[in-house]
């Protein structure tokens, strides 16, 4: 991550990774990131040629830029379905607007999405959130009170670019888990 993170920083560009991800029975909601060897980017490359360079050695990552501009991992096969569910209206009240997770939060509990959960028989994890709240303020990025008509991915998609940062959404392979969270790209001093 922190190599993708420093890719996407220089080329002011948001990504979303999605991945297969293992859950050990009986072992609450933990996922397991999978297992990949990553390369530092080739030299001379930016943007998307640095996110593809960064995967060169495997097979089954998929680096691609969405026509919106956001760099897209998709890491083996995962299932997307939950992804697809159309959301005909998607309100953010103040505290969503401003802030990644609870943005995501929104996405979540929208009326489509929780019944696309049930009718997928998906779960998504109970999350406690102790995140320091950014207060309204029309200066910051943010994201509109209202957006209608849009798929849960696309919904995702907007919340990457107006924070500029990576959204991930792993679904486990071995259980019915999916979850969504949004990292903040902190790159510890070199």
């Amino acid at each position: 991550m922190q190599y993708l993170w420093r890719v996407l920083r220089s080329a002011r560009k948001s990504g979303r990774v999605n991945f297969p991800a293992y859950c050990p029975p009986g072992d609450g909601d933990r996922m397991v990131f999978p297992k990949i060897a990553v390369l530092p980017p080739p030299e001379g490359t930016s943007g998307l040629a640095a996110a593809q360079g960064i995967f060169r050695n495997n097979k089954d990552i998929v680096v691609r830029e969405d026509a919106d501009g956001i760099i897209r991992i998709t890491i083996g096969h995962v299932s997307e379905a939950i992804l697809h569910t159309p959301i005909a209206r998607l309100a953010f009240d103040p505290t969503s607007q401003y802030n990644e997770v609870f943005a995501i939060a929104s996405i979540e509990f929208s009326d489509e999405v929780q019944k696309a959960t049930s009718d997928l028989k998906l779960r998504a994890p109970v999350k406690v959130y102790n995140y320091p709240v950014v207060e309204p303020n029309e200066r910051l990025p943010h994201l509109p009170a209202l957006v209608l008509n849009l798929t849960m991915d696309q919904a995702l998609n907007l919340v990457a670019r107006t924070f500029e940062g990576i959204v991930l959404y792993g679904a486990c392979e071995n259980s019915n888990l999916y979850d969504v969270t949004y990292w903040y790209g902190y790159v510890p001093p070199t």
